[in-house]
């Protein structure tokens, strides 16, 4: 949903209110949440890897520091 909002300029709530109103098969529903739950584990991992880097960072400079 928040692809199809960004797509179409409108906002999450809206897009979220047409698909009740209309209502989606319950096959592409799941397929819609898998995605979802796909793309934020790739953004949670990225985020992760980009923590170990600042913290590697955080460490060499308080050790040059010394």
């Amino acid at each position: 949903m928040r692809k199809i909002a960004k797509e179409y300029g409108i906002s999450l709530s809206s897009v979220s209110r047409i698909v009740k109103e209309e209502g989606v098969p319950k096959a592409q529903q799941e397929v819609i949440a898998e995605k979802d739950r796909a793309e934020r584990k790739k953004r949670i991992q990225e985020l992760e890897k980009r923590i170990a880097e600042l913290e590697k960072k955080i460490f060499e400079i308080e050790a040059s520091k010394r």
